[in-house]
C-alpha cells in the first residue's frame, strides 16, 4: 500500500479502506479495482500466433513441457513439484532458460482458456506464476541469473504480464493473491529497469521502452511517473541513434529490425497517452521510415531476409497490421502480394542508402522476382560477413540463400553461420574480406542506379594483406546488373597481387535439387520456379558441391529459425589467378522446365574496371557497358534506353 499513489482518485475507496485500518477491506478494493480496470490496447500490439498454435503449446504447457525457439523440454522438478525454473533444456543453452522467464507460455495458456473456456489453463497461469514468484526471486543488486537480465525483465513484464493481470474476459484470469503478488513483481521489474538497464544496443531501447510502458499501465504506482519521465526520453535518443534516416536499424539484421520497431510502436503509444505529442510526432516520422524499410526488404512470399544474425520473419503480418494502425495502403499491398492497398511508386527495386542495402524485384506481386545485394556496413551488433552477398528468390520459392544464424553457442556451427562460407561471398587465399565499418556516418556513395527496366549496384571489398609472403591486400569489386523480369548478370574483379587462390560460393535453399555441370548448375525441381547459375568470362573454375558437410569444416547448411538446421547444396568455384581478372555469372530464373536453354551472354573486359556486357533476349540484343564504380551506359534494344539512369535516393 505504501507503494501506491493515493492522490490519484481512482483510488479513493481503497485509500478509505486504508485509512480506516481496514487492511483486508483495502486489498479487496484494490483487486476490484484492477479487475475493472482497462488497458490501453495499443500497448499490447503485436502479430499474433494461430489459435491452434497456441493451443497446442498451452496443452505442453500443462503437462510440465515448454517448447522455446523449436526446441521442446519438460525442466526438473524440484522437491516441491514446481519446474526448476533455470534449466537449459537438452542442449544446455543458455537461451532456453532466458526465454523460459519470458513467460510468452501465459500467452499461449490465456488464448486457449479464453478459446476453449477450459479453466484448466486458467489455473495453469495462477499456479506457474506463484510458483515463479516465490522460487525466482528479484535480486538485490546486479545479477548474473538468466531469469532476471534486464531484457528478460522487460519482455516478460510487458506483453505476458500485461495480458495476463488485465485479461478479464470471460471473467479475471488471476485470482486475487496471484494478481496482489504480480503487482509487487512489477515494483520489482520496475526496480530493476530503472536502475540496470543496458547502456547501448537493442536491449538498451527495449528495457527502456519497457520502463515506460510499467509506467504508463501501473499509474496507481508512485513510481510510475518516475519511470516514465526517466525512460522517454532516453527511449527517443535511443530509437534516433540506434536507425538510421532510411529506417534501417543499425545492426542490420531483419530479425532484430522487426524487435525494435515493436517497441517503437509501443513508445509512440505511450508517448501518445501521456499527451506528448511534439515527441510523439518525432518518434512517428522515424517509425513510418522503419516501416518503410520493413516492407523495402520483404520477399514476395511476405517472409523477411536472413541478413545478420535472426530467423525467417513473417513481415507480411506485421505489415498488414501496421497498414490498418498507421493508415498506410502500401504496406498492405506489399503484405497481399499486390491484391489489396496501393502499389508502391515504380520501379519496384528499392536501395537504402545509409543501410547499403539493394533490393531488385519486377514487382510486388506474390510471384515476383526479388534479389537482396549487401553494400552497406558490418552491423552495430549480430554481425556476419556478408559483406557484397547475393540472395534470390523467385515467388515463394527462396532459390540462393544466407545460412541463417542456427545457434550463439561457439562453436564450429557458429562460426560457419557467422562467417564467410556461410554467405554467397568470394574469399581470397582462405580469408574472408575485412569486414566494414560497424556503422555508416554517411549515405553509401554508391553506384545504386535504377530505371524502369535495370539496376545496376557496385560495392568493393578488401582483403587483408600478407607481410610475411610480402603481398598487399587484394580488392574484390563486385557489380550486379539486373535486366528487371529477366535475369542478374554478376561481375566479380579481382585484384590479385601475385598467386591467389579465389574461392567463389553459392548456397542454394534445402529444398532445391540441384544438378551440376562444366560452367555452373542450376535447381532441377518440376512445377515450381527454378534457376540457372552459369560462369561467364575467362575465368576457369574448379568446382566443388558439398551438402550437410561438417568435416574439416561445416559446408552446405541452412538455418530458417534458432536451433533449427537443415543441410543444402553449396557450389565453392576456386581458381588461382595470377593478375587482375574479370569473373561474371549468369543467374536467370527458368519456369518449372528447368530444361529450356540460357540467353546467348559474353562478357569482355574492354578496359581495367569497364566490362561490356551482350545479352541475347528475346526481340534483339542487350549491349550493357558496366563501368566500374560509375555508371551504366549503352542501353540498346530491349531497354528504353531513353531513359535515364538515376542515382536512387532509397525513396
Amino acid at each position: 500500500m505504501g507503494a501506491l499513489d493515493f492522490g490519484r482518485p481512482e483510488l479513493a475507496e481503497v485509500r478509505r479502506a486504508w485509512d480506516s485500518g481496514g487492511s483486508a477491506r483495502a486489498t479487496d478494493a484494490l483487486v476490484r479495482h484492477f479487475e475493472a480496470r482497462q488497458l490501453d490496447p495499443r500497448l499490447l500490439w503485436e502479430p499474433d500466433a494461430s489459435p491452434e498454435e497456441h493451443r497446442r503449446r498451452a496443452d505442453a504447457t500443462v503437462e510440465g513441457r515448454f517448447e522455446l525457439q523449436d526446441v521442446s523440454a519438460r525442466p526438473p522438478r524440484r522437491r516441491d513439484g514446481g519446474p526448476d525454473w533455470l534449466h537449459r533444456g537438452p542442449r544446455g543453452d543458455p537461451e532456453w532458460p532466458r526465454f523460459l522467464n519470458r513467460h510468452d507460455f501465459f500467452r499461449s495458456l490465456l488464448r486457449a482458456w479464453r478459446d476453449s473456456g477450459e479453466d484448466r489453463y486458467r489455473d495453469c497461469i495462477n499456479r506457474l506464476l506463484l510458483d515463479w514468484l516465490d522460487h525466482v526471486p528479484a535480486p538485490r543488486g546486479r545479477s548474473l541469473s538468466l531469469a532476471w537480465r534486464s531484457l528478460e525483465a522487460a519482455r516478460r513484464s510487458t506483453l505476458p504480464w500485461l495480458e495476463v493481470f488485465f485479461a478479464r474476459e470471460p471473467r479475471p484470469a488471476l485470482d486475487p493473491v496471484p494478481r496482489l503478488r504480480m503487482l509487487l513483481g512489477v515494483l520489482d521489474h520496475g526496480r530493476v529497469l530503472r536502475s540496470r538497464h543496458a547502456r547501448f544496443g537493442n536491449h538498451h531501447f527495449t528495457e527502456l521502452v519497457a520502463l515506460a510502458v510499467l509506467g504508463a499501465a501501473w499509474p496507481e504506482v508512485r513510481a510510475a511517473e518516475g519511470w516514465r519521465e526517466y525512460a522517454l526520453p532516453r527511449a527517443e535518443r535511443a530509437l534516433l541513434r540506434q536507425t538510421y534516416p532510411d529506417g534501417a536499424h543499425t545492426e542490420l539484421s531483419n530479425h532484430y529490425h522487426r524487435v525494435v520497431l515493436m517497441e517503437a510502436q509501443r513508445l509512440l503509444a505511450v508517448l501518445s497517452l501521456c499527451g506528448r505529442k511534439e515527441q510523439a510526432s518525432r518518434v512517428e516520422e522515424r517509425v513510418r521510415a522503419m516501416w518503410d524499410y520493413f516492407a523495402g526488404v520483404t520477399l514476395p512470399d511476405g517472409s523477411g531476409p536472413l541478413n545478420n544474425d535472426g530467423d525467417r520473419e513473417p513481415n507480411g503480418r506485421y505489415l498488414e497490421e501496421a497498414s490498418e494502425r498507421l493508415t498506410c495502403p502500401r504496406w498492405l499491398y506489399v503484405a497481399s502480394g499486390g491484391t489489396r492497398g496501393e502499389a508502391p511508386a515504380h520501379p519496384p527495386s528499392r536501395f537504402f542508402p545509409w543501410a547499403g542495402q539493394a533490393l531488385m524485384r519486377d514487382g510486388w506481386h506474390r510471384g515476383a522476382q526479388w534479389a537482396r545485394f549487401d553494400m552497406g556496413p558490418h552491423g552495430t551488433a549480430h554481425q556476419h560477413a556478408d559483406q557484397l552477398s547475393l540472395e534470390v528468390s523467385v515467388g515463394e520459392r527462396h532459390l540462393l540463400v544466407d545460412a541463417g544464424r542456427y545457434t550463439y553457442r561457439p562453436g564450429p556451427g557458429r562460426d560457419y553461420m557467422r562467417g564467410a562460407t556461410g554467405h554467397n561471398v568470394v574469399r581470397i587465399d582462405g580469408r574472408a574480406a575485412i569486414a566494414p565499418p560497424w556503422r555508416a556516418m554517411a549515405p553509401a556513395p554508391g553506384p545504386a542506379l535504377r530505371s524502369p527496366d535495370l539496376d545496376f549496384f557496385s560495392h568493393r571489398a578488401r582483403f587483408p594483406a600478407d607481410p610475411w609472403r610480402g603481398r598487399g591486400g587484394a580488392k574484390w569489386t563486385r557489380g550486379v546488373i539486373y535486366l528487371r523480369g529477366r535475369c542478374w548478370i554478376v561481375l566479380d574483379r579481382f585484384e590479385v597481387c601475385g598467386p591467389s587462390e579465389v574461392e567463389a560460393s553459392w548456397l542454394f535453399h534445402p529444398d532445391c535439387r540441384v544438378e551440376s555441370g562444366e560452367r555452373g548448375a542450376r535447381t532441377c525441381d518440376p512445377g515450381v520456379p527454378n534457376l540457372a547459375l552459369r560462369a561467364l568470362g575467362a575465368v576457369e573454375w574448379r568446382i566443388e558441391s558439398f551438402r550437410g558437410v561438417r568435416s574439416p569444416r561445416w559446408r552446405g547448411w541452412y538455418s530458417e529459425r534458432y536451433n533449427v538446421i537443415a543441410p543444402c547444396t553449396q557450389l565453392v568455384f576456386h581458381a588461382t589467378l595470377r593478375t587482375p581478372a574479370l569473373a561474371a555469372w549468369l543467374l536467370h530464373p527458368l519456369a518449372a522446365d528447368a530444361t529450356a536453354p540460357l540467353p546467348a551472354v559474353e562478357v569482355d573486359e574492354v578496359r581495367p574496371g569497364t566490362a561490356r556486357v551482350t545479352i541475347g533476349v528475346e526481340g534483339g540484343q542487350v549491349a550493357v557497358a558496366a563501368l566500374d564504380g560509375s555508371s551504366v551506359a549503352g542501353l540498346a534494344p530491349g531497354i528504353e534506353s531513353d531513359v535515364p539512369c538515376a542515382l536512387s535516393s532509397g525513396a
